[in-house]
């Protein structure tokens, strides 16, 4: 049987948050602001705050720019993040236990017993390029994706912040189709990542660099 290895980004296989730092990068105002027109739209009302803090910080960030002023930004913020050694040495360690033949599709040797896939509500080209930028080798992102018209960004996500329940469905549906009867190991938060986790067959709860199985 193979196996997959799915793991979350922010405060996962990063230790900080990337997305309050590429806000302060791309949006030219403080996350307050953001906060106060959140609240005073009132959409939290129905989509609940966080959604709607959130809402309010993509399209403060990203209406206007261009993806690779994104790219820019995710770098520059690559140079202030720190990987969590502890997750990535026991993703490559259960890596390691792989079969070599496997992994054609990833960018490296680190992952090629097991695909990594990592799953986050932060932008994919944040994902991707932070990623790239600390030397992890992947083989799939499964993140939020930002709308762009006539090659601009326009502050609104396709399909939604890949987090919660979606981000669990969005990695069913990869499972469904590209690895069919894989074994599943998952490294998340609690409880942001519940619904994803209790999809594995294997699940870790990371909290710094404290590793717990889920029960």
């Amino acid at each position: 049987m193979n196996t997959i290895i799915v793991a979350d980004f922010d405060e996962t296989l990063i230790e900080q948050n990337t997305l309050i730092r590429v806000y302060r990068g791309l949006a030219g105002m403080p996350l307050v602001v953001s906060v106060i027109l959140a609240l005073f739209k009132g959409h939290w009302l129905r989509h609940g705050l966080r959604a709607a803090i959130k809402e309010e910080m993509y399209w403060r960030m990203l209406r206007g720019k261009s993806e690779s002023e994104l790219i820019i930004a995710a770098r520059k913020v690559a140079r202030h993040v720190t990987l969590n050694e502890a997750v990535v040495s026991r993703i490559r360690r259960l890596s390691t236990q792989g079969n070599d033949t496997q992994g054609n599709d990833t960018q490296g040797n680190d992952t090629q017993g097991h695909d990594l896939i990592v799953a986050s509500a932060a932008l994919a080209p944040i994902v991707r390029a932070v990623l790239q930028e600390k030397g992890v080798d992947f083989s799939r992102v499964v993140a939020s994706e930002a709308r762009v018209e006539a090659g601009k960004l326009t502050g609104c996500l396709i399909g939604g912040e890949c987090f919660g329940e979606n981000k669990a469905r969005r990695i069913r549906q990869l499972c469904d189709t590209s690895y069919p009867n894989a074994r599943m190991i998952a490294f998340g938060n609690w409880p942001d990542d519940g619904p994803m986790l209790a999809e594995a067959d294997e699940a870790y709860i990371v909290t710094g660099n404290i590793i717990k199985t889920l029960e």
